[in-house]
């Protein structure tokens, strides 16, 4: 998994992701911008494993998506926010 992401990175695959985490960082959620990145290289990996049909390894990726999505929706409630 790590490789494939490098491998990505090197392509440029999430570098609006990146743009887009570093607005999110810059309006106050940085544990959010983080989420983003690491969702991005998530989606990516799951894009190449789809492409070669490992459909075991795409759908390990797919439920992490689903965790990091469910916790960005956690850092972006109100209440994450503010701290409290």
């Amino acid at each position: 998994q790590g490789t494939v992401v490098g491998e990505l990175r090197t392509h440029g695959i999430d570098e609006c992701h990146g743009a887009f985490a570093q607005a999110v960082d810059e309006a106050g959620h940085p544990e959010a911008a983080g989420l983003l990145e690491r969702k991005a290289e998530c989606f990516g990996a799951a894009q190449y494993w789809a492409v070669q049909e490992r459909w075991t390894d795409t759908a390990d990726l797919m439920e992490a998506l689903a965790d990091l999505e469910g916790a960005l929706i956690h850092a972006l409630e109100p209440a994450a926010a503010s701290g409290g």
